[in-house]
């Protein structure tokens, strides 16, 4: 597991992987307004390491910050494999 600051730093991700990661989870509340970043970057750590990367975002707001959503599970080809939406809440059922 990772945390979305942990998505800017590569090397956290090869170190996961090294030790053994198949899959990584990256639970986070990133804002509405850098929501492309959010999916560049997981499919970024997806594809150099060959890995599975599942970010889980955050939506709505807590009266500071508007959240993305946008959760999504990206293969280690960096293809997003499911994505839920910008304003609700979504439960994405698939086996890895």
């Amino acid at each position: 597991m990772a945390i979305c600051y942990d998505l800017r730093f590569p090397e956290v991700f090869r170190r996961l992987k090294s030790a053994g990661a198949t899959k990584i989870f990256v639970p986070a509340a990133f804002p509405a307004a850098r929501i492309e970043d959010w999916k560049c970057l997981l499919i970024e750590r997806a594809v150099e390491n060959g890995i599975h990367v599942l970010g889980i975002n955050a939506v709505g707001d807590d009266s500071r910050n508007v959240f993305g959503g946008h959760s999504m599970v990206v293969n280690p080809e960096g293809e997003i494999i499911a994505e839920a939406g910008a304003d609700s809440a979504a439960i994405i059922d698939l086996e890895l």
